[in-house]
């Protein structure tokens, strides 16, 4: 305690009227964002089906999953994701994406697939143009969002995508725009701030349940399936209003 009624030394800090000091951090450490990791299969240019076979895993004896479930690891699973743009760079371009996270049946032909058109806003409101990238950023967040609950499930989830857009920025770059005040390395704003954010939160969200995040960039070969549905999201889905944030579970 501190006689505030004292008189200071020359030049020392004023104190405050409480007698009590108060220590500031004038150079606080910023917050290291959790980030995704790139996933190495561990045998050389094998498909992820092989890897993740489409397949029904018991859990606590009496939960039933359906997932793309780990040949190796069956605690892990992966979900495939693609964006599509029509008139790409065009004058009204049209962009959808989705994603698949299990096989479909003869009675259910859509089953595993969830698709969507590209909204024209971001979530704070503000006009954006549809892009190819932005569509496939937009496939990520959204299977991450909907399959959130797996975190009670599984420890890992690998999500499949052809875009070496997402996967080559958000493993080597993420972190230095987030820690940069989104700015890129030539010093100008990041494209696409809005969704990397978005990614952020979305990894984030399975990084507090301890549960980690994997890119695999394939083959476009090995994603035709979440492809095609994101075409056909394109001309069959109608036009978001608003940004959604997606929720679900089946």
């Amino acid at each position: 305690m501190i006689d505030s009624g004292s008189e200071q030394p020359a030049g020392s800090p004023p104190v405050p009227r409480t007698g009590i000091l108060i220590a500031i951090d004038e150079d606080p450490q910023p917050r290291i964002p959790v980030l995704p990791k790139r996933f190495f299969p561990p045998i050389p240019r094998v498909t992820p089906q092989i890897l993740f076979p489409d397949r029904v895993v018991c859990f606590n004896d009496h939960l039933r999953i359906h997932r793309f479930i780990g040949a190796i690891d069956s605690a892990q699973f992966l979900v495939y994701a693609d964006g599509a743009c029509f008139d790409n760079g065009r004058d009204k371009p049209k962009a959808g994406w989705a994603f698949v996270f299990k096989d479909s049946t003869s009675d259910r032909p859509t089953k595993g697939r969830i698709s969507g058109r590209l909204e024209t806003t971001a979530l704070t409101g503000e006009a954006r143009r549809p892009t190819g990238r932005r569509a496939e950023l937009r496939a990520v967040i959204a299977a991450l969002q909907y399959l959130y609950k797996d975190c009670d499930t599984f420890e890992s989830v690998v999500v499949a995508t052809d875009s070496a857009y997402v996967v080559n920025n958000a493993i080597r770059l993420l972190g230095k725009w987030s820690s940069n005040g989104w700015t890129n390395l030539s010093g100008n704003p990041v494209q696409n701030k809005d969704l990397w954010q978005d990614l952020l939160r979305a990894v984030e969200g399975w990084a507090k349940k301890n549960r980690e995040v994997y890119l695999w960039r394939i083959h476009p070969d090995w994603n035709g399936e979440a492809d095609r549905f994101a075409r056909l999201a394109v001309t069959s889905r109608p036009l978001p209003i608003d940004f959604g944030e997606l929720r679900g579970y089946y």
